[in-house]
């Protein structure tokens, strides 16, 4: 198994033991790490829709001098952009 796979593993396991802690704790479902869920093509485009929305952020931040807050909006743009992926391919990440 490559060091990306049992990365990946991890992060699995990880939300795995957070979930069932919260429901031991009766508390809300939280985790910071990968779930395995369905495949949801809706919820990539969603995220894909909100990428795009940042990308027009960063040329209008630019515009009306911002640029500063350029660089939060791409991190944005990127972010749901691996979001998008991750829920093409059966993962929801937090």
């Amino acid at each position: 198994m490559s060091q990306v796979s049992k990365h990946v593993q991890w992060c699995i396991k990880k939300a795995e033991n957070e979930i069932k802690e919260c429901k031991s704790l009766g508390k809300k479902q939280k985790h910071r790490g990968l779930l395995k869920v369905d495949l949801d093509d809706n919820e990539a485009k969603k995220h894909l829709a909100k990428a795009e929305h940042n990308l027009v952020g960063i040329t209008r931040f630019n515009e009306i001098g911002f640029s500063d807050w350029s660089m939060s909006a791409g991190f944005y743009c990127i972010y749901h952009c691996f979001l998008a992926i991750a829920a093409k391919f059966g993962y929801e990440s937090r």
